[in-house]
Protein backbone atom coordinates (compact mmCIF):
# COMPACT_ATOMS: atom_id res chain seq x y z
CA UNK A 1 0.00 0.00 0.00
CA UNK A 2 1.90 3.40 -1.06
CA UNK A 3 2.31 5.80 1.83
CA UNK A 4 2.42 2.95 4.55
CA UNK A 5 4.88 3.24 7.51
CA UNK A 6 5.83 0.20 10.08
CA UNK A 7 4.57 0.80 13.29
CA UNK A 8 4.67 -1.71 16.67
CA UNK A 9 1.58 -1.45 18.68
CA UNK A 10 2.13 -4.16 20.68
CA UNK A 11 5.40 -3.01 22.32
CA UNK A 12 5.19 -3.58 26.13
CA UNK A 13 3.08 -1.04 27.93
CA UNK A 14 5.08 -2.01 31.11
CA UNK A 15 8.88 -1.39 30.33
CA UNK A 16 8.52 2.40 29.67
CA UNK A 17 5.66 4.78 29.54
CA UNK A 18 7.48 6.12 26.43
CA UNK A 19 6.86 3.18 24.75
CA UNK A 20 2.35 3.65 24.93
CA UNK A 21 2.51 4.61 21.64
CA UNK A 22 -0.55 4.22 19.03
CA UNK A 23 -2.26 3.80 22.43
CA UNK A 24 -5.67 4.97 20.51
CA UNK A 25 -5.75 2.36 18.00
CA UNK A 26 -6.77 -0.29 21.22
CA UNK A 27 -9.42 2.06 22.49
CA UNK A 28 -12.26 0.25 20.88
CA UNK A 29 -11.96 -3.28 22.10
CA UNK A 30 -12.29 -1.25 25.76
CA UNK A 31 -15.46 0.73 24.55
CA UNK A 32 -17.45 -1.77 22.40
CA UNK A 33 -20.09 -4.16 22.81
CA UNK A 34 -19.72 -7.60 20.84
CA UNK A 35 -22.36 -8.03 18.23
CA UNK A 36 -23.26 -9.21 15.03
CA UNK A 37 -21.24 -6.97 12.42
CA UNK A 38 -23.57 -6.13 8.90
CA UNK A 39 -20.54 -7.27 7.09
CA UNK A 40 -18.86 -9.88 8.77
CA UNK A 41 -17.23 -10.81 5.80
CA UNK A 42 -15.07 -7.96 5.63
CA UNK A 43 -13.59 -8.26 9.27
CA UNK A 44 -9.80 -7.01 9.30
CA UNK A 45 -6.65 -9.50 9.91
CA UNK A 46 -5.76 -10.40 13.52
CA UNK A 47 -2.82 -8.32 13.06
CA UNK A 48 -4.77 -4.93 13.47
CA UNK A 49 -6.34 -5.44 16.77
CA UNK A 50 -7.90 -2.15 16.88
CA UNK A 51 -10.89 -3.45 15.87
CA UNK A 52 -10.95 -6.94 17.64
CA UNK A 53 -13.93 -7.38 19.35
CA UNK A 54 -13.79 -8.05 23.08
CA UNK A 55 -13.71 -12.03 24.53
CA UNK A 56 -16.78 -12.51 25.88
CA UNK A 57 -17.84 -12.96 29.59
CA UNK A 58 -16.04 -16.89 30.02
CA UNK A 59 -14.45 -17.41 26.52
CA UNK A 60 -11.86 -16.67 23.96
CA UNK A 61 -12.88 -14.49 21.28
CA UNK A 62 -12.74 -17.23 17.55
CA UNK A 63 -10.79 -15.59 15.01
CA UNK A 64 -12.10 -13.92 12.57
CA UNK A 65 -15.10 -13.21 14.75
CA UNK A 66 -17.38 -10.33 14.00
CA UNK A 67 -17.12 -7.15 15.85
CA UNK A 68 -18.46 -3.93 16.49
CA UNK A 69 -15.84 -0.99 17.15
CA UNK A 70 -16.48 1.04 20.00
CA UNK A 71 -15.52 5.02 20.55
CA UNK A 72 -13.21 6.00 20.02
CA UNK A 73 -11.28 5.03 19.68
CA UNK A 74 -9.35 4.21 23.92
CA UNK A 75 -8.19 4.13 19.85
CA UNK A 76 -9.87 3.48 22.28
CA UNK A 77 -9.57 3.10 22.13
CA UNK A 78 -7.39 4.91 22.22
CA UNK A 79 -9.60 4.16 22.17
CA UNK A 80 -10.89 3.96 18.96
CA UNK A 81 -9.81 5.39 21.20
CA UNK A 82 -9.07 2.52 17.08
CA UNK A 83 -8.68 3.54 14.55
CA UNK A 84 -7.02 3.95 10.97
CA UNK A 85 -3.42 4.66 11.35
CA UNK A 86 -2.84 8.52 9.78
CA UNK A 87 0.34 6.78 7.82
CA UNK A 88 -1.81 4.64 5.86
CA UNK A 89 -2.66 6.46 2.33
CA UNK A 90 -5.84 4.62 1.15
CA UNK A 91 -6.60 4.56 -2.65
CA UNK A 92 -9.81 4.93 -4.44
CA UNK A 93 -8.74 2.76 -6.89
CA UNK A 94 -11.05 2.42 -10.10
CA UNK A 95 -14.58 1.48 -10.17
CA UNK A 96 -17.04 0.18 -12.87
CA UNK A 97 -18.43 3.06 -14.70
CA UNK A 98 -21.67 4.42 -14.00
CA UNK A 99 -21.23 2.00 -10.51
CA UNK A 100 -21.41 4.84 -8.45
CA UNK A 101 -24.24 6.75 -9.46
CA UNK A 102 -26.29 3.45 -9.87
CA UNK A 103 -25.93 2.44 -6.57
CA UNK A 104 -25.40 5.31 -4.00
CA UNK A 105 -28.71 5.76 -1.79
CA UNK A 106 -30.83 8.92 -2.47
CA UNK A 107 -29.57 12.19 -1.22
CA UNK A 108 -25.90 10.97 -0.03
CA UNK A 109 -24.25 14.11 -1.91
CA UNK A 110 -22.54 15.24 1.57
CA UNK A 111 -21.49 11.91 2.65
CA UNK A 112 -19.90 11.15 -0.81
CA UNK A 113 -18.21 14.38 -1.01
CA UNK A 114 -16.57 13.67 2.83
CA UNK A 115 -16.23 10.25 1.59
CA UNK A 116 -13.88 11.20 -1.11
CA UNK A 117 -12.25 13.60 0.97
CA UNK A 118 -11.41 11.30 3.64
CA UNK A 119 -10.01 8.82 0.87
CA UNK A 120 -7.70 11.45 -0.74
CA UNK A 121 -6.61 12.73 2.58
CA UNK A 122 -3.11 10.64 3.07
CA UNK A 123 -1.51 11.86 6.34
CA UNK A 124 -4.29 13.90 6.98
CA UNK A 125 -6.80 11.56 7.82
CA UNK A 126 -8.13 12.78 11.17
CA UNK A 127 -7.69 16.59 10.60
CA UNK A 128 -10.30 15.24 7.56
CA UNK A 129 -12.67 13.43 9.48
CA UNK A 130 -13.02 15.81 12.19
CA UNK A 131 -13.93 18.65 9.65
CA UNK A 132 -16.69 16.36 7.76
CA UNK A 133 -17.56 15.16 11.21
CA UNK A 134 -21.02 16.20 10.71
CA UNK A 135 -21.85 14.10 7.35
CA UNK A 136 -20.06 10.84 8.61
CA UNK A 137 -23.01 9.06 9.29
CA UNK A 138 -25.01 5.80 8.47
CA UNK A 139 -25.28 6.61 4.87
CA UNK A 140 -21.42 6.95 4.59
CA UNK A 141 -20.58 3.76 6.07
CA UNK A 142 -22.55 1.90 3.46
CA UNK A 143 -21.29 3.83 0.61
CA UNK A 144 -17.77 2.43 1.67
CA UNK A 145 -19.08 -0.56 2.44
CA UNK A 146 -20.35 -1.14 -1.26
CA UNK A 147 -16.43 0.64 -1.94
CA UNK A 148 -15.09 -2.32 -0.12
CA UNK A 149 -16.91 -4.66 -2.21
CA UNK A 150 -15.78 -3.33 -5.72
CA UNK A 151 -12.00 -3.65 -4.30
CA UNK A 152 -12.99 -7.39 -2.96
CA UNK A 153 -14.85 -8.37 -6.16
CA UNK A 154 -13.88 -6.52 -8.86
CA UNK A 155 -10.42 -5.18 -8.71
CA UNK A 156 -8.68 -8.11 -6.73
CA UNK A 157 -6.08 -5.58 -4.40
CA UNK A 158 -5.92 -7.31 -1.33
CA UNK A 159 -3.93 -3.86 -0.02
CA UNK A 160 -6.43 -1.60 -0.89
CA UNK A 161 -9.59 -3.72 0.81
CA UNK A 162 -7.20 -4.15 3.90
CA UNK A 163 -7.01 0.09 4.03
CA UNK A 164 -10.64 0.46 3.18
CA UNK A 165 -11.41 -1.87 5.96
CA UNK A 166 -9.48 0.01 8.26
CA UNK A 167 -11.53 3.16 7.43
CA UNK A 168 -14.27 1.76 7.85
CA UNK A 169 -13.51 0.58 11.18
CA UNK A 170 -12.62 4.23 11.86
CA UNK A 171 -15.92 5.76 10.58
CA UNK A 172 -18.01 3.20 12.54
CA UNK A 173 -16.00 3.79 15.52
CA UNK A 174 -16.97 7.84 14.63
CA UNK A 175 -20.42 7.05 14.42
CA UNK A 176 -20.98 5.32 17.40
CA UNK A 177 -18.50 8.08 18.91
CA UNK A 178 -21.41 10.27 18.13
CA UNK A 179 -24.37 8.13 19.66
CA UNK A 180 -22.82 7.59 22.69
CA UNK A 181 -23.59 8.77 26.29
CA UNK A 182 -21.43 12.13 27.48
CA UNK A 183 -19.68 9.96 29.68
CA UNK A 184 -18.04 7.57 27.13
CA UNK A 185 -17.24 10.52 24.22
CA UNK A 186 -15.33 12.25 27.05
CA UNK A 187 -13.56 9.12 28.20
CA UNK A 188 -12.38 9.08 24.19
CA UNK A 189 -11.79 12.93 24.36
CA UNK A 190 -9.30 11.93 27.24
CA UNK A 191 -7.71 8.82 25.79
CA UNK A 192 -6.90 10.69 22.66
CA UNK A 193 -5.59 13.69 24.70
CA UNK A 194 -3.44 11.43 26.85
CA UNK A 195 -2.07 9.33 23.67
CA UNK A 196 1.64 9.53 23.75
CA UNK A 197 3.07 11.87 20.60
CA UNK A 198 5.54 10.81 18.20
CA UNK A 199 8.94 11.88 19.53
CA UNK A 200 12.72 11.37 20.80
CA UNK A 201 13.00 10.24 24.24
CA UNK A 202 14.37 13.82 25.01
CA UNK A 203 10.85 15.71 24.38
CA UNK A 204 8.58 12.68 26.16
CA UNK A 205 7.99 13.97 29.42
CA UNK A 206 7.74 17.42 28.45
CA UNK A 207 4.70 16.28 25.93
CA UNK A 208 3.63 13.85 28.76
CA UNK A 209 3.10 17.04 31.08
CA UNK A 210 1.71 18.92 28.46
CA UNK A 211 -1.29 16.48 27.46
CA UNK A 212 -1.69 16.00 30.87
CA UNK A 213 -2.42 19.82 31.83
CA UNK A 214 -4.56 19.75 28.57
CA UNK A 215 -6.30 16.51 29.70
CA UNK A 216 -7.27 17.92 33.11
CA UNK A 217 -8.41 21.30 32.03
CA UNK A 218 -10.83 19.24 29.33
CA UNK A 219 -12.06 17.58 32.12
CA UNK A 220 -12.60 20.54 34.50
CA UNK A 221 -14.59 22.07 31.18
CA UNK A 222 -16.41 18.98 31.13
CA UNK A 223 -17.56 18.62 34.90
CA UNK A 224 -18.07 22.36 34.71
CA UNK A 225 -20.26 22.33 31.52
CA UNK A 226 -17.83 24.64 29.92
CA UNK A 227 -17.08 27.58 32.41
CA UNK A 228 -13.93 27.42 34.39
CA UNK A 229 -15.39 26.93 38.05
CA UNK A 230 -18.75 27.09 37.02
CA UNK A 231 -21.20 30.13 37.81
CA UNK A 232 -20.02 30.37 41.61
CA UNK A 233 -21.23 34.12 41.85
CA UNK A 234 -21.92 37.34 39.84
CA UNK A 235 -18.15 38.14 38.82
CA UNK A 236 -18.33 35.10 36.95
CA UNK A 237 -21.43 35.97 35.02
CA UNK A 238 -19.86 39.47 34.15
CA UNK A 239 -16.78 37.28 33.04
CA UNK A 240 -18.69 35.39 31.34
CA UNK A 241 -21.30 37.85 29.49
CA UNK A 242 -17.57 39.71 28.73
CA UNK A 243 -16.26 36.13 26.57
CA UNK A 244 -19.89 35.73 24.61
CA UNK A 245 -19.47 39.50 23.74
CA UNK A 246 -15.77 39.73 22.48
CA UNK A 247 -14.31 37.70 19.19
CA UNK A 248 -14.57 34.26 20.21
CA UNK A 249 -17.68 34.68 21.51
CA UNK A 250 -19.57 32.30 19.34
CA UNK A 251 -17.22 29.60 20.19
CA UNK A 252 -17.43 29.54 23.80
CA UNK A 253 -21.23 30.01 23.35
CA UNK A 254 -20.98 26.34 21.09
CA UNK A 255 -19.24 25.02 23.84
CA UNK A 256 -21.60 26.27 26.94
CA UNK A 257 -24.70 24.45 25.30
CA UNK A 258 -23.37 21.23 25.52
CA UNK A 259 -24.49 19.35 28.21
CA UNK A 260 -22.05 19.33 31.22
CA UNK A 261 -20.60 15.42 32.09
CA UNK A 262 -21.64 14.72 35.92
CA UNK A 263 -18.42 13.93 37.77
CA UNK A 264 -19.60 10.86 39.35
CA UNK A 265 -21.50 9.25 36.28
CA UNK A 266 -17.92 9.67 34.56
CA UNK A 267 -16.04 7.68 37.02
CA UNK A 268 -19.03 5.01 37.68
CA UNK A 269 -18.55 4.62 33.96
CA UNK A 270 -14.54 4.55 33.32
CA UNK A 271 -14.51 2.31 36.17
CA UNK A 272 -16.74 -0.29 34.58
CA UNK A 273 -14.82 -0.20 31.49
CA UNK A 274 -11.52 -0.78 33.27
CA UNK A 275 -13.27 -3.53 35.28
CA UNK A 276 -14.25 -5.12 32.03
CA UNK A 277 -11.01 -4.68 31.09
CA UNK A 278 -9.44 -6.72 33.43
CA UNK A 279 -11.53 -9.19 33.09
CA UNK A 280 -10.34 -9.82 29.22
CA UNK A 281 -6.97 -9.95 30.48
CA UNK A 282 -7.79 -12.63 32.70
CA UNK A 283 -9.29 -14.22 29.63
CA UNK A 284 -6.30 -14.26 27.74
CA UNK A 285 -3.57 -15.26 30.34
CA UNK A 286 -5.90 -18.16 30.91
CA UNK A 287 -5.73 -18.93 27.40
CA UNK A 288 -2.13 -18.72 27.21
CA UNK A 289 -1.66 -20.95 29.74
CA UNK A 290 -3.94 -23.39 27.78
CA UNK A 291 -1.56 -22.89 24.67
CA UNK A 292 1.75 -23.71 26.53
CA UNK A 293 2.26 -26.93 27.88
CA UNK A 294 4.31 -27.58 31.24
CA UNK A 295 7.59 -28.16 29.82
CA UNK A 296 7.42 -24.53 27.43
CA UNK A 297 6.29 -25.99 24.64
CA UNK A 298 3.50 -24.53 22.50
CA UNK A 299 0.36 -27.06 22.40
CA UNK A 300 -0.85 -27.44 17.95
CA UNK A 301 -4.44 -27.53 17.50
CA UNK A 302 -6.36 -26.71 14.84
CA UNK A 303 -9.09 -25.67 16.97
CA UNK A 304 -6.77 -22.96 18.42
CA UNK A 305 -7.83 -19.49 17.17
CA UNK A 306 -4.62 -17.52 18.36
CA UNK A 307 -1.28 -18.57 18.14
CA UNK A 308 0.88 -17.76 21.16
CA UNK A 309 2.42 -14.66 19.38
CA UNK A 310 -1.15 -13.55 18.62
CA UNK A 311 -2.61 -14.01 22.10
CA UNK A 312 0.76 -12.24 23.65
CA UNK A 313 0.12 -9.36 21.30
CA UNK A 314 -3.46 -9.06 22.11
CA UNK A 315 -2.69 -9.69 25.48
CA UNK A 316 -0.05 -6.52 25.73
CA UNK A 317 -2.72 -4.07 23.67
CA UNK A 318 -5.39 -4.70 26.36
CA UNK A 319 -3.15 -3.59 29.00
CA UNK A 320 -1.50 -0.51 27.64
CA UNK A 321 -5.28 0.62 26.71
CA UNK A 322 -6.51 -0.21 30.16
CA UNK A 323 -3.78 1.48 31.57
CA UNK A 324 -4.50 4.54 29.81
CA UNK A 325 -8.55 4.62 30.90
CA UNK A 326 -6.65 4.60 34.90
CA UNK A 327 -4.57 7.43 34.10
CA UNK A 328 -8.36 9.00 33.08
CA UNK A 329 -10.05 8.02 36.00
CA UNK A 330 -6.52 9.33 38.07
CA UNK A 331 -6.93 12.54 36.55
CA UNK A 332 -10.55 13.04 37.02
CA UNK A 333 -10.59 12.42 40.77
CA UNK A 334 -7.97 14.73 40.86
CA UNK A 335 -10.11 17.61 39.59
CA UNK A 336 -12.95 16.34 41.49
CA UNK A 337 -11.23 16.89 44.72
CA UNK A 338 -9.99 20.30 42.97
CA UNK A 339 -13.81 21.45 42.09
Amino acid sequence: MQGKTQRTPDQDPFQKDAQRTQLRRQVPPLLEEPDASEHAGLQPTLQDDAGMQPPKQGQIPQHGEAQQTGIPASDAQQGARTVVDADYIISEGQETPGRRMREEPTGSTRQSEALLAILQSGELIEEVIAKHRQDIDATTLQLLARRMEAAKQVEKQPEVLEGLQLLYRRLKAEVERQEAAPELRLLDELMFILDPLEGGPESFQAAMEERQRRATAHLRSAFTGGVPGGLAGSADVLSLAAQLSGSGGSQLADQLVQDPVSPTAFVDTATELLQRAQEQQSQLEAYLSALTLQDGTVAESQEMPYSVTEAQQLLENRQAAAALVQDCLQLARTVIQQL
